[in-house]
């Protein structure tokens, strides 16, 4: 088995889930969830611990997490991780729009809490990979994006298009599809050695 992370309230991650699970032996073990799709990845993968995406956002563990006990926050790992802190930061920003009551102290001690709780959790499940909906744009996922990143584990994305309801898969949304520029760098090299 092959244990993953699934980011995503969707029904049709579900779907995906239960394909790669037959076909692939991906086991999810982890899945950011809402009380739409919950029960049925309860249900269906009995042995997954479901975390409320509300209750993320706010650091709030899953139940089956509540006595965890959190791996020592290491200084070398907030260095690694400190170019990411203020994006972080800010989009904490976002779930205080109207009452100002997150305060910046606040928001520095959440960062810190789910650094360490990101590295304790991979470390208790070791996926092998992490499967987000899209980019990761709440705090809570973003970091895990980019602890993952930093303990090396494989991370993949959809990207959203314009054609109808497609999707393409991506690594890193930094980066972009690598395939993808790859075939458009080939078809402006056809194109030019046309014109020329």
């Amino acid at each position: 088995m092959i244990n993953v992370f699934y980011m995503s309230y969707q029904p049709y991650f579900l779907k995906m889930a239960k394909i790669l699970y037959k076909e692939d032996n991906f086991n999810p073990v982890y899945w950011n969830t809402t009380s739409l799709i919950e029960e049925d990845v309860k249900n269906i993968f009995h042995e997954c611990v479901t975390h409320n995406h509300y209750d993320a956002l706010k650091g709030v563990p899953p139940q089956a997490f509540n006595s965890l006990k959190l791996e020592p926050l290491c200084p070398k790992v907030l260095k690694d991780l400190a170019q990411y802190e203020r994006i972080a930061l800010r989009m904490m920003e976002r779930n205080d729009t109207f009452t100002d009551n997150f305060k910046y102290r606040d928001r520095v001690n959440l960062y810190k809490y789910f650094v360490q709780y990101w590295i304790t959790v991979i470390n208790k499940l070791e996926p092998a990979y992490i499967f987000f909906e899209e980019e990761p744009h709440q705090a809570s996922e973003y970091i895990l994006y980019k602890v993952a990143e930093l303990m090396g584990k494989k991370t993949i994305m959809f990207i959203r298009t314009t054609i109808g309801q497609k999707m393409y898969p991506v690594n890193k949304f930094e980066e972009g599809s690598i395939s993808l520029k790859i075939t458009y760098d080939n078809l402006l090299k056809e194109k030019n050695n046309i014109i020329l």
